[in-house]
């Protein structure tokens, strides 16, 4: 077990042992299981909202005249290539109460639930599966969030005495498991702006599938089924400044839903229009027509309703995120280069203050991109994460994590071009920290891959700092006072356009700097 603290510095995670998942755990055996819908003393389905014109019909979507249409979401939700986004949302039991259950289905809960005892700060065995999860920045609101590199879920649980217990842990998907990494401490000092944070050395795994509204969620023998919290209300659906994601595709031109009761619009391109209907249905379709001058669209695609969130759709080939607030659009062009420290002062700055900032990390990213072409580097730079790419094939052989020769002579460019920049007196004291992060793709042991990737960025880094860098040694020494070194397995893989993993992409090392506040 290690412990983590950050203080205007990136922070890099020691490596977690062998995960010990869900379903290598000692359970208890129950002979029921427990599948929300069944229980008699709750609504069994979640209420469908009203639409924009409200109607006892069901709407109809006519698949030769509409823009995009999917006819059933089954099979898209089964051959989904599933991402951390599709997660968000607040998802929960019916018959729940502000965030616990009520006090017969919790007694239904705890009498037919397994307990054990998972790696967080409670001291008692837990229920093996949550009552309730929160996920998403807006959904699961927490200081976590402004750490780069990871998604943060709460879980909610209970111990047999029928007390409510949350936890909090780091998430990422492997195919059709959910792999959670608990926190065991957790703590964030307003004042001082440091966050101190101890994951647990083991990994839970779960199993799940979505249907429209409703996640379930499966360990061993095992299930919960948990629904989207507002679609289980009778006020429905609460949409909210869901801004087009910069990376994501549009679908059928529209760049922001807001499908509130009271204020309901979409707008496409500059054109704010309310649409004539709309409906998420139980069985997993978002249903929508609206006209734009004289002519009549409309949509029936698969959904993942994310609350605060915003929404997910998808017709199974191309996927369409909704996730942003406005506010998060405005940002996200530093925000991936700040610290804890750093993005919580953002949120103090002034407009002007902050554009200001945004132009001289656009600046840096024009200099250190024309430095490396003028340097024959082939770099990717993705802005939206931060980081400077570097191909690993280029840098390593075949399932090694030594540095080859053709690696170091690259590497060796590689610093002299980033730090020509970096160091120059017109960024100044701007950067206060390098992270050189090692990245795999998704294919293979989970485990084998963080412990490769951490030992690449461990080596990457190595060299960097080494009399064979091609630096002299007062740039090395500068660079020796900033640069740390993590490897985040296939936590962050890169997607095409489709949706799929671009396996040859997700293998790569990074550099991301983060700038001084």
């Amino acid at each position: 077990m290690k412990t983590q603290r950050l203080l205007a510095a990136v922070l890099a995670l020691s490596f977690l042992a062998t995960a010990a998942g869900c379903d290598t755990t000692n359970l208890e055996s129950m002979a029921n299981t427990w599948v929300i819908g069944e229980n008699p003393q709750t609504a069994t389905e979640p209420v469908q909202e009203e639409t924009a014109e409200t109607t006892e019909a069901v709407m109809e979507i006519n698949e030769e005249t509409a823009d995009i249409y999917v006819k059933d979401a089954a099979p898209v939700y089964s051959s989904t290539t599933y991402r951390p986004e599709m997660f968000y949302g607040k998802y929960t039991a019916p018959g729940t109460h502000k965030t616990g259950l009520e006090e017969a289905t919790r007694d239904k809960f705890l009498a037919e639930m397994s307990y054990t005892d998972y790696p967080t700060e409670y001291d008692r065995p837990l229920t093996v599966l949550p009552y309730r999860i929160e996920v998403g920045p807006h959904c699961n609101v927490t200081s976590l969030n402004y750490l780069n590199g990871y998604n943060w879920m709460t879980l909610r649980f209970y111990d047999a005495e029928g007390n409510r217990c949350q936890v909090r842990a780091a998430y990422t998907i492997q195919g059709d498991e959910l792999e959670l990494r608990f926190l065991e401490d957790y703590s964030y000092d307003a004042d001082t702006r440091i966050l101190d944070y101890t994951f647990a050395d083991s990994v839970v795994r779960y199993g799940f599938s979505f249907n429209g509204p409703a996640v379930t969620l499966t360990c061993e023998d095992k299930s919960v089924t948990l629904y989207a919290e507002d679609l289980t209300k009778e006020d429905g659906v609460d949409i909210y400044d869901a801004n087009l994601a910069e990376s994501s595709a549009s679908v059928c031109s529209i760049t922001k839903f807001n499908l509130k009761q009271n204020d309901t619009y979409i707008m496409v391109g500059n054109d704010k229009i309310v649409p004539d209907s709309y409906e998420f249905t139980d069985d997993g379709l978002f249903r929508m027509v609206w006209t734009e001058g004289e002519t009549k669209h409309a949509l029936q695609l698969a959904y993942f309703y994310a609350d605060d969130d915003g929404l997910v759709l998808t017709d199974g080939n191309d996927y369409y995120y909704y996730n942003r607030r406005s506010w998060d659009l405005y940002t996200d062009e530093v925000s991936t280069n700040l610290d804890v420290s750093g993005a919580k002062r953002l949120e103090n700055m002034s407009d002007a203050e902050i554009k200001a900032l945004k132009e001289r990390v656009n600046d840096l990213y024009t200099d250190l991109d024309q430095a490396l072409k003028d340097a024959g580097i082939n770099a990717t730079i993705d802005k939206e994460t931060g980081e400077i790419a570097l191909d690993s094939v280029l840098l390593f052989d075949v399932e090694a994590y030594a540095v080859s020769q053709e690696g170091r002579d690259m590497l060796s460019k590689f610093l002299k071009a980033y730090t020509s920049v970096i160091f120059n007196e017109k960024y100044n004291g701007f950067v206060s920290t390098i992270e050189i992060e090692g990245h795999s793709d998704p294919t293979g042991n989970p485990d084998y891959n963080r412990t490769l990737s951490e030992y690449r960025a461990n080596n990457v880094m190595e060299y960097c700092l080494s009399a064979s860098n091609g630096l002299d040694s007062e740039t090395t020494s500068r660079l020796a006072s900033m640069v740390t070194a993590q490897g985040y397995s296939s936590d962050r893989p890169i997607y095409k356009q489709d949706g799929t993993v671009d396996l040859d992409a997700s293998r790569r090392v990074s550099f991301r700097f983060v700038i001084a506040m």
